[in-house]
């Protein structure tokens, strides 16, 4: 434990170096728990499905203040930019708004904004408990009735939501800006996730 809290502090410590944020290389691998049972027949969810693996290799972009490019987005769609945030359990660490820590625990979080970048390349795949693959035709299905689903950003009042997820470090494999920050892939991941 001693050696992953020791290189979550030393990338946290080069983050917080940064000026500013821009455009990330990023790579995450988290895990999604399914709910108890179906949504649809109320019966026990599969096992294969119990747990979700989610691979995700996109363009992001790091370091952008969430109240002012809301505001932005309303201000082009014509609204008033009288958007404010409300509190969330993290709170940045540095002026750059790139790390981010946990009020209450010793987690950090990495904040990341995938729609601001541009038309950029985006590759995102799921495995079940087994390893096997889900398609993204199958995920839409199987997420509608044993997962839970996600709030829609309503309080932007925008017709085009500005999406930000706090990723935790540690589900963080892969971040370049010019130099690689953080470098966790291995073989399997990157032939999963087709990036060379």
């Amino acid at each position: 434990m001693g050696v992953l809290i020791s290189k979550i502090a030393m990338i946290v410590e080069t983050l917080n170096a940064l000026l500013n944020g821009g455009l990330f290389s990023f790579v995450a691998e988290t895990k999604k728990d399914a709910l108890k049972k179906s949504r649809i027949t109320k019966e026990p969810t599969p096992e294969n499905l119990s747990i979700v693996t989610v691979l995700k290799y996109i363009i992001v972009t790091l370091g952008a203040d969430y109240p002012t490019e809301v505001n932005k987005q309303r201000e082009k769609e014509g609204m008033a930019k009288d958007f404010e945030a409300q509190g969330t359990y993290c709170v940045p660490v540095s002026e750059n708004l790139i790390i981010f820590k946990h009020k209450e625990r010793d987690s950090y979080y990495l904040r990341v904004y995938p729609n601001l970048a541009k038309s950029f390349l985006s590759v995102t795949k799921r495995y079940d408990k087994n390893g096997v693959e889900i398609s993204q035709e199958q995920w839409v299905k199987i997420e509608a009735e044993y997962f839970p689903l996600k709030g829609d950003n309503k309080k932007q009042g925008t017709e085009k939501p500005i999406i930000v997820n706090n990723y935790k470090l540690e589900n963080v494999k892969w971040l370049k800006h010019g130099k690689v920050f953080i470098n966790e892939l291995t073989t399997e991941t990157i032939t999963k996730l087709g990036i060379e």
